[in-house]
């Protein structure tokens, strides 16, 4: 994805988003440096949780009512969903900003990063297959309707997810990328 596609995926969506956005990115880096005991796999959905949780707040605090919580709840979770796919992506553009100006990483972490898919494969897909995976799903989604891109994704997912993952956990994880690629690709 090219800067111009992720600066007009942002701005796109107002600079409020941008900056619930920039909050549940900063609030899941700084549980993931400091709660060191939760498996990876639950940051995979936390900046979509806490996308959800932020904007329900700042609709109720910007609204002065509880309707975000009680009759928006449509609107809440949309907003809170594009909240965090751009969380997630501010962390990604983050994380490669840090590795061109920082110490860089292994090779096959700095590919990994570079598709903003690859945060949602972590703790489901080993390492070494992290970089196709993400890579093949990013290329794979472009032209595919809203009828072929789940089983897409589900294919691609089950051939590349670790034997310990669920039948449960790979659903969400597909269901969660769908969204994702949906709203990344704008398909």
């Amino acid at each position: 994805m090219s800067a111009i596609q992720y600066l007009s995926s942002f701005v796109s969506n107002g600079w409020q988003a941008l900056l619930l956005a920039v909050g549940v990115a900063l609030a899941t880096f700084i549980l993931k440096k400091t709660v060191k005991k939760l498996p990876e796999k639950i940051f995979t959905f936390l900046p979509f949780a806490l996308g959800i949780l932020f904007f329900a707040v700042y609709r109720a605090l910007a609204t002065l009512s509880w309707a975000p919580f009680t009759t928006d709840i449509a609107t809440t979770l949309n907003g809170g969903f594009t909240c965090g796919c751009m969380a997630t992506l501010c962390f990604v553009v983050c994380r490669q900003l840090m590795q061109k100006v920082g110490d860089r990483a292994s090779a096959s972490s700095e590919s990994a990063s570079a598709s903003p898919v690859a945060p949602l494969l972590e703790g489901y897909v080993a390492d070494d297959k992290l970089a196709e995976t993400a890579s093949a799903l990013l290329e794979g989604c472009t032209g595919l309707t809203e009828e072929e891109l789940p089983q897409f994704v589900r294919e691609t997912l089950s051939a590349a997810v670790l034997p310990e993952t669920t039948e449960a956990e790979l659903l969400a994880l597909c269901a969660l990328v769908g969204a994702y690629l949906v709203q990344l690709t704008g398909n």
